[in-house]
């Protein structure tokens, strides 16, 4: 487990949606949607302006050999 910390709601479905594998699922008017709708749902997640919560995470190393 993990802490992860965003700058705003705004920032963390940036990422979550555009940023991975969803960008190209999603058009502009349905992320505008979720963007408008994620700053009243996620509310419980922001403090100071910041989104901060836990989060499982996978970290994996590679090295040439």
């Amino acid at each position: 487990m993990g802490r992860t910390r965003f700058s705003s709601i705004a920032s963390w479905i940036h990422t979550e949606i555009r940023g991975w594998t969803l960008a190209d699922r999603i058009s502009d008017a349905q992320y505008e949607l979720l963007a408008r709708e994620a700053e009243v749902a996620l509310r419980q997640f922001v403090a100071d302006g910041r989104v901060s919560f836990d989060a499982r995470a996978h970290i994996a190393l590679a090295a040439k050999v």
